[in-house]
C-alpha cells in the first residue's frame, strides 16, 4: 500500500466524493486513475466540467443534423419526387392502352407510307411512259433534227465570233432558210 501527499482540504473533498460513490478512498483514487487514463482526460487541465463539453458537443451535432435536414428538404426530397414522378409516366407510357395506341399509330403511319409508295412507282411510271412516247416521236423525226442541232450548234458559234468565214455564214444562212420553210 502507497501513500499520496495532499493537502486537507483535498483529503476532505476525496472523503466526501468516494462516500458518495460507496467507494473507499483508495478505491476511489484507484478507479480515477483507470478513468483518465482511459479517457485520455488531463485531470490539471482547467477546463470547463464535461457537462459542458458534451452541452458543446451536443450543439455542434444539433447543427448537423439541421445541415443535413435542410439538405433533405432542398435537395434529396425534390430529387426523390422527381424520380416518383419519373417512374408513374414510365408505367403510364408501359401500360397496355398506351401500347395498343402506339402500335395503331405505327399501323397507320405505314399504311400511309404504302399508298405514298403507290401514288410514287404510279408517277414514274407514267414519267416513263412520256418519254418513251417523246423518244419514239424524237426517233421518227430523228433526220430532220440532227441537221437542225447541226445548225443550232453553227449559230452559236456565229453568235461568239467564232465562224469569221463569210462563204460559211452564207451556207448557214441557206440552211436556216431551207428548214424554216
Amino acid at each position: 500500500m502507497k501513500t499520496v501527499g495532499i493537502s486537507d482540504h483535498s483529503h476532505g473533498e476525496l472523503k466526501k466524493i468516494a462516500k458518495m460513490h460507496g467507494l473507499s478512498q483508495g478505491e476511489f483514487v484507484e478507479a480515477s486513475v483507470q478513468y483518465f487514463k482511459r479517457t485520455g482526460e488531463n485531470p490539471g487541465d482547467p477546463r470547463e466540467s464535461p457537462k459542458a463539453s458534451l452541452e458543446e458537443m451536443n450543439k455542434r451535432l444539433s447543427q448537423v443534423i439541421g445541415f443535413i435536414k435542410a439538405q433533405e428538404q432542398k435537395t434529396l426530397l425534390p430529387l426523390i419526387d422527381n424520380s416518383i414522378l419519373i417512374n408513374k409516366r414510365v408505367e403510364k407510357l408501359l401500360d397496355d392502352k398506351s401500347l395498343v395506341k402506339i402500335n395503331e399509330n405505327i399501323k397507320t403511319f405505314a399504311h400511309y407510307l404504302q399508298e405514298e409508295k403507290k401514288e410514287y412507282v404510279s408517277s414514274i411510271g407514267k414519267i416513263q411512259d412520256n418519254l418513251n412516247n417523246n423518244m419514239k416521236v424524237l426517233e421518227g423525226k430523228q433526220d430532220a433534227m440532227f441537221p437542225f442541232f447541226g445548225i443550232m450548234l453553227e449559230l452559236m458559234r456565229y453568235q461568239k465570233g467564232l465562224l469569221k468565214d463569210k462563204r460559211k455564214e452564207d451556207e448557214l444562212n441557206r440552211r436556216v432558210e431551207k428548214i424554216l420553210s
